[in-house]
């Protein structure tokens, strides 16, 4: 997984905190995640930040990751999570 960190065009260094950093910053789990990364969102589904959250909302990206939907349906039935669509999102509530 990266990040990017440098704007070449702006030359602006930013901070980047990893979503498993995130979980220990906290303390713990996280209670609700909004992800909208662009065909990236496979990339986090077996980080701590994915694996503890106790809820989701997520656009997935299929044309930038193909079979990301399958794989993103396995990993809620994994965890025994409840899928809600509401228009481009789908809202996830773990039990």
């Amino acid at each position: 997984m990266s990040f990017r960190t440098k704007s070449e065009h702006l030359g602006l260094t930013v901070p980047v905190v990893t979503p498993d950093e995130l979980v220990h910053a906290v303390g713990g789990p996280v209670d609700l995640i909004k992800c909208d990364i662009e065909g990236a969102e496979g990339l986090l589904f077996d980080t701590t930040l994915f694996t503890t959250c106790r809820a989701l909302v997520i656009e997935l990206h299929e044309r930038y990751y193909p079979g990301v939907t399958e794989l993103f349906r396995r990993y809620v039935h994994k965890r025994k999570g409840s899928i809600l669509p509401l228009g481009e999102y789908l809202t996830v509530i773990f039990h």
